[in-house]
């Protein structure tokens, strides 16, 4: 069941995201994000080098590297694939019901 509710929230989320300058992405370009910023902090240099060390940054957290908002004012916001949105907030609120473009939250 989960898994079917997984692909129709993936399906609304994909319809309902703008295709143009956004800052959502999929796994693919996540790691290829965390991967070119991890070679602009060891020395490598590349085009946009700078823009992506101003943009992002790196955090290790259990031993698995987290693309995360450079730090302000001690707040960290963690970027997150779209293929785990849904993981995340099922495990957070597993109550949660999706229905044509809006999902909302289930109480009780």
């Amino acid at each position: 069941m989960n898994e079917a509710k997984k692909q129709q929230f993936l399906e609304i989320l994909n319809k309902t995201l703008p295709k143009k300058n956004t800052t959502h992405m999929d796994i693919e370009k996540y790691n290829a994000i965390v991967k070119k910023n991890k070679d602009a902090r060891k020395g490598l240099d590349f085009p946009n080098k700078h823009w992506l060390l101003k943009h992002y940054d790196i955090l290790n957290v259990s031993g698995k590297d987290q693309l995360i908002s450079p730090i302000v004012n001690n707040k960290i916001l963690y970027y997150v694939p779209m293929e785990q949105i849904f993981d995340i907030l099922d495990q957070g609120c597993p109550n949660f019901l999706i229905r044509g473009q809006h999902w909302k939250f289930l109480t009780g």
